[in-house]
């Protein structure tokens, strides 16, 4: 399983790095030249053939190497054909200024910038995005921001009802903003989705799970009742997990079973080809 780390400078937010991971069965020049008896794993990918992304935000005080060092998620990408991709996220409100061209980078910048140099499909169809803790929030406002860019968003004890989040464990701290002028917004989850259901926009399914001991429990339940309410496509996940990388990859893994993946390799005019 080939794995990457990469650093470069964004023309929208500076240098960034970010890790891949990138399933066996890969492009290339030529051939490669197993020694005699071994007959390898995989093998070159055609041309115009390509994989479907899994995009993976980190949370809070993490950076890109959180999910390559604390879960095991490499195997799925190997055993799905799936790319992944994690960049380091920033935290959701302590640099708020720069949310905007953040959520640009990741939902557009990076995606061409990749797709230049990796066999990786950009079809809405073939793009799925999900995070952990607040990473699983950005992710939110990110497919609701561009829900043309992904098929599905995830969430992982994330606290998706963010001015309840705000208002218990964050007030007055400095970068975050007053719960009360919240609801309004983009910030708020359910306004954000509230808008583009009236743009007549057609919004990412959503996955969403938290752990029974996890202190963002309160937030997520009302968040997943007032997506019910609203009739969304929107599945819930729940299960014993405390807030921790623990639970992250369990419910990681139980989003990646549950995405509508193809495995196998797409071609990237948009068909479908068996590898």
């Amino acid at each position: 399983m080939p794995f990457l780390t990469m650093s470069f400078r964004s023309d929208l937010v500076g240098r960034k790095d970010l890790s891949i991971f990138y399933p066996r069965q890969a492009p290339s020049a030529a051939p490669f030249q197993y020694p005699p008896g071994y007959k390898g794993r995989g093998k070159p990918l055609a041309a115009g053939e390509g994989y479907q992304v899994l995009w993976l935000l980190n949370g809070s005080h993490s950076n890109h190497m959180t999910w390559p060092l604390f879960t095991s998620l490499a195997e799925l990408s190997e055993r799905n054909k799936l790319f992944m991709v994690m960049p380091s996220s920033q935290d959701s409100f302590s640099l708020m200024p720069e949310n905007g061209q953040f959520f640009q980078y990741i939902a557009e910048e990076l995606p061409k910038k990749l797709s230049r140099i990796f066999p990786i499909s950009t079809a809405r169809e073939d793009n799925f995005i999900c995070g952990a803790s607040y990473g699983g929030y950005m992710a939110y406002r990110m497919a609701l921001t561009y829900p043309e860019k992904y098929a599905c968003v995830g969430s992982f004890a994330s606290p998706l009802y963010v001015m309840g989040d705000v208002r218990e464990q964050h007030l007055g701290q400095v970068g975050f903003p007053d719960p009360d002028a919240i609801e309004d917004t983009d910030l708020n989850i359910l306004h954000l989705v509230r808008r583009q259901k009236e743009a007549g926009k057609e919004l990412p399914v959503m996955f969403q799970s938290c752990g029974y001991e996890d202190f963002t429990w309160n937030y997520n339940i009302t968040a997943r009742d007032d997506f019910r309410s609203l009739g969304l496509k929107h599945t819930w996940v729940e299960f014993h997990g405390e807030h921790n990388h623990l639970f992250f990859e369990e419910a990681a893994k139980r989003y990646i079973a549950w995405l509508p993946l193809k495995k196998m390799t797409v071609r990237l005019d948009g068909k479908d080809v068996k590898s």
